[in-house]
């Protein structure tokens, strides 16, 4: 059985560092700005498999550090916890979610709706693009 919770910051961290930058220290991935960001947990069963993370910047939410366990990778929970996300969001008149994706990742981002936009850019060796969705009409 799949489930989408709200987490603390901090249970995020281990997910973050094994999917997303294995190379990091635990610790540096930390963001100053996760105390008051919305951590969306995905657990099957007791097992959590995804993480995202969903930061205020005025009307509108950035998404940083979706994360899914790369044995569940592809079986749609990276979508599930977005949308759950932006239901969320959405719900308190939240107008706007945006990212960077990773270039790698923009048809994914591109089929929940998102505007994927600009020129490549480099970000710790990663190449990514910005991306936008628009929550309420």
């Amino acid at each position: 059985m799949c489930s989408i919770v709200s987490i603390s910051a901090d249970e995020t961290l281990p997910l973050r560092k094994k999917v997303l930058w294995p190379d990091l220290e635990l610790a540096d991935l930390a963001l100053p700005e996760d105390a008051t960001a919305l951590h969306l947990g995905l657990f099957l069963g007791d097992t959590l498999i995804g993480v995202g993370s969903f930061f205020p910047d005025g009307k509108r939410y950035r998404l940083r550090k979706l994360a899914v366990d790369q044995a569940s990778q592809g079986k749609g929970y990276g979508a599930r916890l977005v949308k759950e996300g932006m239901k969320r969001l959405g719900a308190q008149g939240i107008n706007e979610l945006y990212c960077d994706v990773r270039v790698t990742a923009t048809s994914f981002y591109q089929r929940l709706g998102f505007e994927v936009f600009g020129e490549e850019f480099d970000k710790n060796g990663v190449m990514y693009r910005k991306a936008t969705r628009q929550l309420v009409p």
